[in-house]
């Protein structure tokens, strides 16, 4: 088996059929499709049932388990997954019509991991780049791979941005941690601080949606930012010895605009975790690298302020109350 495709499934109705029936029309006999019903109590389980039962032909193996959280259900399905590459694909998602057969071709290099570009549709129909490659090559310095997508602002740990060999996994002791959230920031960084060779593909493979009712669009609370928090320290302290001092100044950069963007994001949080204790204390703790992500954006050129005049006001006042 060439390719395991994992999806973990949780109240998905609405698109998981037409997600499979996407790649039904690529798949071949190198592929295997791995779905994890995680706890779903709307129409999930009856659609993929009726997939299964009428696709006998095709390689599946579905688990249908109580809800246990997307960081165990993608440990479960890297237990069945039978495929020397495995490809997590989100159930709300798309991929390409042409991905399975340019994934095919890729692997006969035998990279150990397979960037590609990534795409975001929002409910308007708007499109955003998520992850853009304009060349496709080969990369054997991972620290390179890390670097690029940190300078040009793409860097996500979101595990459906990439494809990588199974073995990797062991390897590199990728886990996911035991999160409601940013469960994947340690299995990326693991995979790729231990890959020795990465494929760099500029075709457009992976389409995200976003919704307004969706994780990524919904309002969020002071624990999701503490649990941000705690996987960014979790995974710097991983990495420190792993990628340059370069990639883990721009990690921290790229952690701390993550933080303050969803602070910016979710106003009501600007007031409410300058009161909260434990963000005081991370605030606090982590100004110094605060005002360098700061600095870094100020020396950039001033149309960013302008573009986004209330995210720059928003973070020089959570900046200035530490001076």
């Amino acid at each position: 088996m060439l390719l395991s495709i994992i999806i973990p499934c949780y109240n998905c109705e609405s698109n998981i059929e037409k997600l499979l029936l996407s790649i039904k029309e690529q798949l071949n006999e190198t592929v295997q499709l791995v779905l994890i019903n995680d706890g779903s109590w709307d129409a999930t389980h009856d659609i993929i049932t009726k997939f299964t039962s009428d696709n006998p032909s095709i390689k599946i193996k579905y688990i249908n388990s109580i809800n246990q959280g997307a960081a165990k259900a993608r440990s479960t399905g890297l237990n069945y997954a039978e495929g020397d590459y495995v490809f997590f694909c989100d159930s709300d998602d798309m991929i390409s019509a042409n991905f399975i057969s340019v994934f095919t071709e890729l692997s006969n290099d035998k990279p150990d991991m397979i960037y590609f570009c990534s795409t975001v549709l929002d409910s308007q129909g708007n499109r955003f780049k998520k992850v853009h490659f304009p060349l496709a090559y080969i990369e054997s310095n991972s620290n390179e791979v890390f670097n690029y997508l940190l300078k040009k602002g793409l860097w996500t740990a979101a595990v459906w941005t990439y494809i990588f060999r199974k073995d990797l996994v062991l390897k590199s002791g990728a886990i996911f941690t035991d999160r409601k959230v940013h469960e994947d920031h340690l299995f990326t960084l693991r995979l790729l601080a231990g890959s020795e060779k990465i494929s760099i593909c500029n075709s457009e493979l992976y389409f995200q949606n976003v919704t307004s009712g969706s994780l990524t669009k919904s309002p969020k609370k002071i624990d999701y930012l503490t649990e941000r928090y705690k996987s960014y320290k979790e995974a710097r302290e991983d990495i420190i010895y792993k990628f340059s001092q370069e990639s883990i100044v721009l990690y921290d950069r790229w952690s701390m605009s993550s933080l303050l963007q969803i602070l910016t994001e979710n106003k009501k949080m600007v007031f409410q975790g300058i009161m909260h204790t434990a963000i005081y204390r991370v605030l606090w703790k982590e100004k110094l690298v605060i005002l360098d992500f700061v600095k870094s954006k100020v020396k950039k050129k001033s149309r960013d302020l302008r573009a986004y005049p209330n995210r720059g006001n928003d973070a020089n006042l959570l900046i200035s109350h530490f001076h």
